[in-house]
């Protein structure tokens, strides 16, 4: 038996039906032919299980968006290889240097990475939604030429947009597309998943807690920060994961909050008993 959260009502729980209808808007005035649910991940070891249920959330969404809409939705995911594999600091300047994961593993390193870590989760998750899904690491979205016409397009118009898109240093990363002359029909639809968190209230680490400065917040089980350690198969986490989405996507109030890892590990022993 599934048990349900016990949620708080929020401004924007109380504006909405279901969790997907803030999504509606941007559906009813473009009329797609087709709807692209992009879910970017960095490529930086062993997934956790915030990582794997964003990714469940997203195929989860994009069926009921192609069943409520009867519009074909698919799923892209981001595999971010530019994720930062070591940052060395210049004494001489101060300048930071970053080596990504792309240049630390290779193209064959972060395919292999990708093949072992994520594959087999989203072609599960794909089989069962009648979802499909396809995968670009940053580095093919870099070198694609729509990118490339896309950075030639914002370049004369940096000085409108480096300050919204990097507030501390000016640096172009992502955003301010209004800046740079895209009208607000034009800019992405944004859906913001439930942040898995620590006791503290911060974001649930898996870094701190291997680096021995937070512990492993009470209730959360080890398999949750490397899901590699997942006791049991595939299928079976497949139906776990859809069997939590179909939780929180019951009641917006359980889909925009936040859950402690001890929260979300009661609601999965709920889906798996």
């Amino acid at each position: 038996m599934i048990t349900h959260p016990v949620s708080p009502n929020t401004v924007l729980a109380n504006a909405l039906t279901s969790a997907e209808d803030l999504l509606r808007p941007h559906i009813v005035n473009a009329e797609p032919e087709r709807i692209v649910f992009t879910v970017g991940t960095q490529i930086n070891g062993a997934p956790h299980i915030g990582t794997s249920l964003v990714q469940a959330l997203t195929f989860a969404t994009a069926a009921r968006i192609r069943d409520r809409f009867g519009v074909p939705a698919v799923v892209q995911f981001g595999a971010l290889d530019n994720a930062p594999y070591a940052i060395v600091t210049d004494k001489a300047s101060g300048h930071r240097y970053q080596r990504a994961y792309a240049h630390a593993l290779g193209a064959a390193g972060i395919a292999e990475q990708i093949d072992t870590l994520y594959r087999p989760l989203f072609t599960a998750l794909s089989e069962r939604l009648k979802v499909p899904f396809s995968v670009e690491t940053y580095t093919q979205q870099q070198a694609a030429q729509r990118f490339r016409r896309t950075w030639l397009r914002v370049l004369p118009r940096m000085d409108a947009a480096r300050w919204y898109l990097s507030p501390s240093s000016g640096i172009l990363v992502d955003g301010a597309l209004q800046a740079v002359g895209l009208t607000r029909g034009q800019l992405p639809a944004r859906l913001f998943c439930p942040q898995v968190v620590a006791d503290t209230g911060a974001k649930l680490s898996k870094s701190l807690i291997r680096e021995g400065r937070a512990p492993l917040p009470d209730g959360a089980a080890p398999w949750m920060l490397d899901t590699r350690e997942w006791p049991g198969s595939l299928a079976d986490y497949v139906d776990c994961l859809l069997g939590v989405t179909d939780v929180l996507l019951a009641d917006p109030r359980h889909f925009y909050r936040s859950y402690s890892a001890g929260e979300l590990g009661r609601l999965i022993s709920t889906t798996t008993n």
